[in-house]
């Protein structure tokens, strides 16, 4: 039982991180000037917040419909995926896909 609730907190935290991981790319990304850079930006700034993660594990796409006629008020989306592995694989011996979309409008 007491593994059960450890593994449990280490993937409640990683689903967090990677939720916040997202929000943060996404909030950075749609006050970029450069809306061309926003796949660049989101990635670089998702990977920055998602702290205590492998970020061999970690997938992020951040795209805006069309960059060179991007306005203001166009949607910016970013996606940060993470597959968790157990720290226990005598145990459980799995690994649980998290996903985070967030969309929010340009500036």
């Amino acid at each position: 039982v007491l593994f059960g609730l450890i593994e449990f907190g280490f993937m409640l935290y990683s689903q967090m991180t990677v939720s916040n991981a997202a929000r943060e790319a996404a909030r950075v990304s749609v006050v970029d000037p450069d809306p061309c850079s926003i796949p660049d930006l989101s990635k670089a700034t998702a990977l920055a917040s998602a702290t205590g993660l492998n970020s061999a594990y970690l997938v992020v796409n951040g795209s805006v419909p069309s960059c060179a006629k991007a306005k203001q008020g166009d949607t910016v989306t970013v996606t940060v995926s993470y597959t968790y592995h157990t720290f226990f694989p005598l145990f459980f011996g799995a690994t649980f896909p998290e996903s985070q979309t967030i969309k929010m409008a340009l500036w």
